[in-house]
């Protein structure tokens, strides 16, 4: 029985070897010869692997002199791309729900307080003041009126790197893009190999959000921008 366009890409893509051959290729063509250079394998294996490729309309094999170059063709794979959209959309919105809540509960960071819950005021939030200048109160868009007493030099970094990646003009970054950008930012001392970046850019983004300093676009994946509120915004803001 025949397989369908979509099915042919999908039979080709499932095989980590062939994958890795789509990746070379992307950097430009190249030999069978050197496509076979990373892997443990003979040529007349790696060829079959080829046939199943060009098969499926995701290479082609050409002639100049006395070599046959390998070039990509990515076509096929806008079918099989458009396909998975409609399951990308699904997962990372639940995945977007997930993070809300992972940075709203109370399981924080070691060196992060608990929770303070606070009635908000008619003017907005309202912050929880103490006399601990080691800590900044930290907002959460998705739950109004709830503070979070952090660690001051943390909050202001992952504020600061934050801001600096972000664009002010649409479509902005996704919120992967973003935090790929500015945890490489952070001092190392306070994140170590970026060691909870994740956690606390989470957290960050759901306070500048809070505060009118960056908002999202109403695409997906989510993506975020800066406001020109963020022009006057200060990163040890409490």
């Amino acid at each position: 029985m025949a397989l369908d366009p979509l099915s042919t890409t999908l039979q080709a893509l499932a095989d980590p070897t062939r994958r890795a051959i789509l990746a070379r290729l992307a950097e430009g063509e190249t030999s069978v010869t050197e496509l076979a250079k990373p892997f443990a394998m003979s040529l007349p294996a790696v060829s079959k692997h080829l046939k199943v490729l060009e098969h499926a309309g995701l290479i082609t094999r050409g002639r100049e002199a006395q070599w046959r170059p390998c070039r990509l063709e990515a076509a096929p794979m806008r079918e099989a791309a458009e396909w998975l959209e409609r399951y990308r959309v699904m997962w990372e919105a639940k995945l977007d729900r997930l993070a809300d809540y992972l940075a709203s509960i109370e399981d924080e960071p070691e060196d992060a307080a608990q929770p303070l819950m606070t009635r908000p005021e008619p003017g907005g939030p309202t912050m929880a003041h103490d006399n601990d200048d080691d800590r900044i109160g930290v907002l959460n868009v998705n739950h109004p009126g709830s503070v979070q007493r952090l660690d001051a030099r943390r909050v202001a970094e992952v504020r600061r790197a934050y801001l600096s990646v972000l664009p002010e003009a649409s479509p902005g970054l996704t919120i992967a893009e973003a935090e790929r950008r500015l945890i490489p930012l952070l001092p190392t001392d306070l994140f170590p190999n970026g060691v909870k970046a994740g956690w606390w850019a989470k957290a960050i983004q759901l306070d500048l959000e809070a505060r009118g300093v960056i908002a999202r676009e109403p695409v997906r994946p989510l993506r975020l921008h800066r406001l020109p509120e963020a022009h006057s915004f200060s990163p040890t803001a409490r």
